[in-house]
């Protein structure tokens, strides 16, 4: 950019150049307003068969970061993980006792308030009245079809005195609990794949036993490829791409 100038003793007309300031950047500070405790998603109740583990899960939200409490039948409870970096609690037991059933209060407080969460657990007996007999399917498993992507679900209504230990299998080795959710409440068994992909298509097995005998069913799993179209992962800026032409 250029201004226009003129000298005063010969009065002629100069050009002079004008150099625009350099543009200063003031660094922006976020200051997050405070927020009042937030239980996501809320406990909820739930059934689980003697011998099996349960666990109860949520994000806390709020700022300033809540303090937690956990509380069952209104005695405070122990060995709770609650991680204030993530924001993520979690109480968790890899073996359900009888001692365990009660009612949970979840409670999250800071300086704007306080929130509260309270699911039931009922922990239910392996042997029931009456004869013993080997284990059965009440509803069996059927073959699937899910897109890649989606959610797996495969679920099973079960029977037996004693209720039978379950095990599930994928193209003939066990599958991991500790990989993909398995929950059974002494009806439905089921498991969950929370994001199916193309290696998940294959041969799954529901595999109940118990010391009367043993039963199993069976379903062919389809994962559908898709397609999308091409996309940038991530954009170049100016800078970046002129460095790539030259």
């Amino acid at each position: 950019m250029f201004t226009v100038s003129k000298n005063k003793t010969t009065n002629p007309i100069s050009i002079v150049p004008y150099i625009l300031p350099r543009p200063c950047i003031i660094n922006k500070i976020f200051v997050e307003p405070p927020q009042r405790p937030g239980i996501e998603p809320p406990l909820t109740s739930q059934k689980v068969v003697e011998g099996l583990p349960f666990s109860l899960k949520a994000t806390i939200k709020g700022h300033p970061v809540p303090e937690l409490a956990l509380q069952k039948d209104g005695s405070p409870v122990e060995n709770v993980t609650y991680d204030k970096g993530t924001k993520a609690f979690e109480y968790a037991k890899p073996s359900a006792s009888p001692s365990d059933s009660g009612t949970y209060k979840l409670i999250a407080k800071n300086s704007v308030g306080t929130v509260e969460s309270e699911g039931k657990l009922e922990v239910i007996s392996r042997v029931k009245d009456g004869p013993k007999y080997e284990p059965r399917f009440l509803y069996e498993l059927c073959d699937k079809s899910v897109d890649e992507g989606n959610e797996l679900l495969l679920f099973a209504k079960v029977d037996g005195n004693p209720l039978p230990i379950i095990r599930w299998e994928f193209n003939g080795a066990t599958v991991d609990p500790a990989k993909y959710p398995q929950t059974f409440d002494g009806e439905k068994a089921i498991l969950r794949l929370p994001i199916a992909e193309r290696n998940n298509q294959g041969l799954y097995k529901c595999v109940l036993e118990n010391d009367e005998g043993r039963a199993e069913s069976a379903s062919n799993v389809t994962v559908n490829k898709i397609y999308k179209p091409p996309s940038f992962v991530q954009k170049f800026t100016d800078q970046e791409q002129v460095n790539l032409i030259n």
